[in-house]
């Protein structure tokens, strides 16, 4: 328990601190259900009511229980907020972000509370003690990001696809080494808020499955319910349910919840001639859009269509001069979920203007022209915009329901109106529309049921949509097959991958569902096969495309390809059958800059111009001369081609350019590029990236070199190989950093209630997890031939890309894994104290050593080691244990020893005590110091 913490706030001060408003009665309610661990299965409020709010609930139910014991909490220590739609994950995540800024930079009052109760959970030996709530993006596949540590307070943003293939160990963007993590981050310890239920049925029934065939029990590693997730779904559309939390009376009678629960929302209803030309059905949405607007005060007009090509028809109608002289030139905006972070941000800039937008809540007396929003079903969900007008295209009834909630949705515009626009499908005697299958049919129905006066307007407020005036839903999303015991082992087995393994997504998203796109990312130095991409890819820049259209759009541009492993190598993409790229499900592909494929809206494969690299900006330049050609396009180059070539370390004769050398030539390139940005990059943030930059080149093996930015913000994994034992500040002594991770693994296990027999297994672990670096080639290894005070080296100061010829002349096996005699010498330390711990003890011991890399689970495979002359040494407590350090032999005791603490501990419970020693070696090895 955390002692001299301030006093919990009540959740109403906590609200009002946050929002400037009081709460609604309905989120006071669920803040008193919740306060003890009782959240509902199903949260069924009407949009516009404020349903994101859960999240604050979350956060400030976690604060309410941080001055109890850790193992009488029920509180989860992470909240994850899981919803389909890309751009809606970045809209709850920027909501999210400002709650931990508050929280962060609180020094008083209600928000100072909680945030030092939050803080105090996580101030068991963390760098990051300080950081109340840590706030994480996870999409698109390329999301490497995570909790800094089990006890960390944590909310993370995430689409279904990232955030199922997690629990299944087989995270989308995770590297192999890092599945076991990320699976125990997501399924332990965690709250998973659904947004829109029916988007995560197949998600909500894996978590049965799951549960039902995971070994262990509920609280075998964590108390109070924690070893499993507490899953809740959020709803507008309403499904019945025995735990369903909904509005009562008092919300009823509340003047701001009446107001918006029954305004008016005129919907007029329009029928035109089957086609399936989006030219065609875009004239009708646009005439629809000029008869709302024309001759009418400037005001906001949303339309929503149900594909990025009928989006970029309206656009392209809308901007013709018939149609800017009719409506006197308004602002046309497009958003839909193929545009990148930037240029997204840029379209989201002006809809949330404060006097030109459309956000909800703002004042709109001095706008002086219309804005109309083009949008695809991204914006459908959880947006927080407020339309006078709304032009639909046909869809389904959940996709009805939260396109109205955008109209209207504080009940204060004035003459508020819709238009539902059916346009069949002109193929077969049951047409089905792209996304909503045969439903629109269905809705039209109903809607003309609706019209009892025949007026072809009908009212679809909130309170009418709760009276079924659309009826029940009928989309459907299909069936996902049952999970077996076998499947999920051969998943749990993450260092042990098998070709042709069953895929994760059906499990999470349906039999019925498309798959998972690619991730499309642009950069100027498009890396060689086996290189390391430099930066790792990242969600803010890259776009998800449906396979078959991405196989289609990059045909022309397949030399100008790479796929991305999820370790960060780059591999040729092949090309099959006419001419089209060879691509799978989940991958991600770098496309170099100048192949095109996007414009100001986004995606689309007609375009030429060279697109920015994203990566440039946040991280640094690129020392190689065909990078800065690309950045470059047509233009000449800043500077010429030796000096590059010698910044790079990489003269045509494969000579080393001396370092006075590579800092001359790494001078000569700041002083030409600065103040001649390339082409599609914006003055200002080009001055800022160079005025930024670190003059002394990076040099590393397998990445290209580089300038890189003093303040990038590095997603460094201090577990990626052996060889980050090595480019530390300073050297580090082996005996010193096995006690540092020791105290910081005890006290993750602390903070979030493990017992202490157990807890007292993982700080052993953590402190000889390293010891099979005493081995001397490893020693030989890591001092790069120098002579060194510390007696033994767990971390080195050698440059990275030194670290290969050093390896080679140490004699330590390319593959080695020092883990393995580890656990060898721990092993043998144990066959001669029996009665220290008990066998399970003894396994789990073993075994969270040998997998403190990913690695053995379930065995850590052997390489050719020719150069052993001798035993490897370490003394524990004043026992001298000696193995032998051959690397070429196999421990065949480990699956063994993996298979039962799998069953013993559970799969998802056995991966979090590994996250609890590796994430304190982490740290450890991040700072330095025990604080």
């Amino acid at each position: 328990m955390a002692h001299d913490l301030p006093p919990c706030p009540e959740f109403d001060g906590f609200y009002r601190a946050v929002n400037g408003r009081d709460p609604f009665p309905w989120q006071s309610r669920l803040a008193g259900q919740v306060r003890s661990g009782d959240w509902p299965s199903l949260i069924g409020i009407p949009t516009g009511l404020g349903k994101t709010s859960c999240l604050e609930v979350a956060v400030w139910a976690l604060a309410a229980q941080a001055d109890l014991e850790p193992e009488n909490r029920t509180a989860p220590t992470r909240v994850w907020w899981v919803v389909n739609r890309r751009l809606l994950v970045d809209d709850t995540f920027r909501g999210a972000e400002r709650l931990g800024e508050l929280l962060m930079k609180a020094t008083e009052g209600d928000l100072y509370q909680v945030a030092e109760r939050l803080r105090s959970l996580s101030s068991h030996g963390s760098v990051l003690a300080s950081m109340p709530l840590q706030v994480i993006r996870l999409r698109g596949g390329v999301g490497v990001d995570r909790p800094n540590n089990p006890a960390q307070p944590a909310v993370i943003c995430t689409t279904i696809p990232m955030y199922g293939s997690r629990v299944l160990f087989r995270g989308y963007g995770s590297s192999r080494s890092t599945r076991p993590i990320d699976a125990a981050l997501a399924y332990t310890d965690s709250l998973v808020i659904c947004d829109e239920a029916h988007l995560a049925r197949h998600l909500v029934e894996l978590f049965k499955q799951l549960a039902e065939l995971d070994g262990g029990t509920d609280g075998s590693v964590l108390p109070g319910g924690r070893s499993r997730p507490k899953v809740v779904t959020l709803t507008a559309t309403g499904d019945p349910d025995v735990n369903r939390f909904d509005l009562d009376g008092e919300d009823l009678a509340h003047e701001v919840v009446r107001k918006r629960y029954f305004t008016r929302k005129p919907v007029k209803l329009v029928s035109a001639p089957p086609t399936e030309a989006h030219r065609t059905i875009a004239n009708h949405l646009v005439e629809e859009v000029s008869t709302l607007l024309v001759d009418k005060p400037a005001s906001s007009c949303l339309v929503f269509v149900n594909t990025p090509a009928t989006a970029r028809a309206v656009v392209h109608r809308l901007k013709s001069p018939v149609y800017r002289k009719r409506m006197s030139d308004p602002t046309i905006v497009m958003l839909t979920g193929r545009m990148r972070e930037r240029e997204a941000d840029v379209v989201r800039k002006r809809v949330l203007d404060t006097k030109q937008g459309m956000r909800a809540g703002d004042g709109r007396g001095d706008r002086d022209r219309h804005l109309i929003v083009v949008a695809t079903q991204t914006l459908e969900v959880g947006a927080d915009l407020d339309a006078q007008h709304l032009v639909t295209e046909a869809c389904g009834v959940r996709a009805l329901t939260q396109r109205l909630g955008r109209l209207n949705r504080l009940g204060e515009h004035e003459d508020p109106l819709g238009a539902y626009v059916h346009v069949p499908p002109a193929k077969g005697e049951n047409p089905r529309w792209p996304v909503y299958g045969e439903e629109p049919n269905l809705v039209f129905e109903r809607l003309l049921a609706a019209d009892s006066e025949n007026s072809s307007i009908v009212d679809l407020s909130p309170a009418q949509l709760d009276h079924g005036v659309l009826g029940v839903p009928g989309d459907h999303t299909g069936r996902a097959p049952s999970l077996s015991l076998g499947l999920l082992h051969e998943w749990v087995q993450s260092s042990a991958e098998t070709p042709g393994e069953a895929p994760v997504e059906p499990f999470f998203s349906g039999l019925s569902e498309l798959p998972p796109g690619v991730q499309i990312v642009w950069r100027a130095h498009l890396p060689g096969p086996g290189m390391r991409l430099w930066p790792p890819a990242r969600a803010q820049e890259a776009i998800e495309i449906p396979i078959g259209e991405a196989r289609e759009g990059l045909s022309d541009v397949t030399a100008l390809l790479r796929r991305v492993t999820p370790d960060g190598i780059a591999e040729t993409v092949e090309v099959g059958d006419g001419g089209k790229p060879i691509l799978h499900p989940g991958w991600t592909i770098v496309a170099e800059s100048n192949a095109g494929k996007m414009d100001e809206y986004g995606w689309n494969p007609e375009a030429s111009d060279p697109v920015v690299d994203l990566s440039v900006l946040s991280h640094g330049l690129p020392l190689d001369i065909d990078a800065i050609r690309v950045l470059y396009s047509s233009r000449e180059l800043p500077t010429d081609r030796e000096t590059i070539l010698n910044a790079a370390n990489e003269r045509d004769d494969g000579e080393p350019v001396n370092s006075w050398d590579r800092q001359e030539a790494a001078d000569r390139i700041l002083a030409a590029v600065a103040g001649d940005p390339p082409p599609g990059y914006d003055p200002d943030e080009w001055e800022a990236m160079i005025a930024d930059l670190n003059s002394v080149p990076r040099l590393a093996r397998s990445e290209v070199s580089r300038l890189q930015r003093r303040t990038r913000n590095p997603s460094v994994q201090f577990d990626a190989s052996d060889e980050l034992s090595a480019g530390q500040k300073r050297p580090v002594g082996l005996s010193q950093h096995g006690v540092e991770t020791g105290v910081f693994a005890e006290g993750y296990a602390g903070a979030i209630g493990i017992n202490r027999k157990m807890a007292d297994v993982l700080g052993h672990a953590a402190q000889w997890h390293d010891i099979g670096k005493a081995d001397a080639r490893f020693q030989d290894w890591l001092r790069a031939g120098e002579r060194l005070d510390i007696n033994l080296l767990a971390k080195s100061d050698t440059p990275q890309h030194q670290w290969e010829r050093y390896r080679a002349r140490a004699g330590w096996p390319r593959g080695g894994r020092h883990e393995a005699l580890s656990g060898r010498l721990v092993s043998a330390w144990l066959t001669g104290i029996p009665n220290r711990f008990t066998t399970d003890e003894a396994d789990l011991l073993v075994h969270l050593i040998v997998s403190h890399h990913g690695h053995g689970r379930p065995v850590i495979v052997p390489v050719e080691d020719s150069t052993v002359t001798h035993m490897v040494r370490w003394g524990f407590n004043g026992d001298d244990i000696a193995v032998d350090a051959d690397l070429s032999s196999t421990d065949w005791e480990q699956p063994r020893r993996f298979a039962h603490l799998n069953r013993l501990h559970g799969c998802w419970g056995l991966a979090l005590l590994e996250t609890i020693v590796r994430q304190a070696d982490w740290t450890s090895s991040g700072s330095g110091e025990v604080r």
